[in-house]
């Protein structure tokens, strides 16, 4: 793979058989998509690799008494994973962040509210064929609870 570009996430299949060729990406936008991608994949989710995807979905619905260590945890654990699979970045720092976000949704006379945990990731390291800076940063929504 050329180090000026990537490939882009989701592959475009269609356009592939029709030209033989994936769309090449510029490498910030390759790397920030590559990222997402294992962030929002579980453990265990992608059949060909067992170990591709990262922690943040192990322990979805743990007890607010522990979420310091698992947001350590879970930073600790995004950084191993890019480690291993996101080859292009050197010098990783991460962080998480927890909060809770709450949605409302309104059907006819009746609103109805949710809260999610928000979990913010940031990151920076450098671009391993350049040294150049890279920052990347992401937000995920999961454990949904009714407010009802």
């Amino acid at each position: 793979m050329d180090q000026s570009g990537g490939y882009g996430i989701p592959l475009d299949l269609e356009g592939f058989f029709r030209t033989r060729r994936f769309e090449m990406k510029p490498l910030h936008r390759s790397i920030a998509e590559h990222i997402h991608l294992l962030l929002i994949t579980g453990r265990e989710e992608y059949e060909f690799d067992r170990e591709f995807g990262c922690e943040v979905w192990d322990n979805d619905f743990e007890t607010q008494s522990a979420m310091t260590v698992w947001v350590d945890r879970v930073a600790d654990g995004i950084r191993g994973r890019l480690a291993i699979y996101e080859k292009r970045l050197i010098d990783i720092e991460v962080t998480a962040e927890h909060a809770q976000a709450e949605f409302s949704t309104k059907d006819g006379e009746r609103v109805s509210a949710r809260l999610k945990r928000k979990l913010t990731i940031r990151l920076s390291a450098r671009v391993a064929s350049t040294n150049e800076l890279f920052r990347f940063e992401d937000t995920i929504y999961m454990s949904p609870f009714s407010l009802d």
